[in-house]
């Protein structure tokens, strides 16, 4: 891969687990942006492209994009959604929505699971 993804992957992995608020928001608003421009790549590389294959395409838009960054970012990402902090804890949910999909049902659905999951670890 090239030297730009190894940076980033690397600051991605240290910064989604720092144990200060204000590093995990910086690399909360760094995966954002770095995941929706992946995104934006891979839609527009998609758009001229017909067939059958168009809705399998689809379903790993995500995983085309950010190819072998997944297995590290998802985790990091979902757990990012629960942490103490208010700011990381709302961003990382907008993230999650932004990168997945979801409406006003996903919001609850997110209320209901961060509860759920208080309940577990205590």
């Amino acid at each position: 891969g090239s030297p730009l993804r190894s940076v980033l992957r690397d600051s991605l992995r240290s910064t989604l687990a720092d144990n200060w608020s204000q590093v995990r928001m910086a690399g909360s608003v760094l995966c954002r942006r770095y995941l929706l421009a992946l995104l934006g790549m891979a839609e527009e590389g998609s758009d001229g492209e017909g067939g059958e294959d168009d809705e399998e395409e689809e379903e790993t838009l995500f995983e085309t994009a950010v190819d072998d960054l997944a297995p590290m970012l998802l985790p990091r990402m979902c757990l990012n959604r629960f942490y103490i902090a208010q700011g990381v804890k709302l961003y990382s949910q907008e993230t999650w929505r932004l990168v997945f999909g979801g409406g006003a049902s996903s919001q609850s659905a997110d209320d209901g699971d961060s509860r759920s999951a208080g309940d577990g670890v205590r």
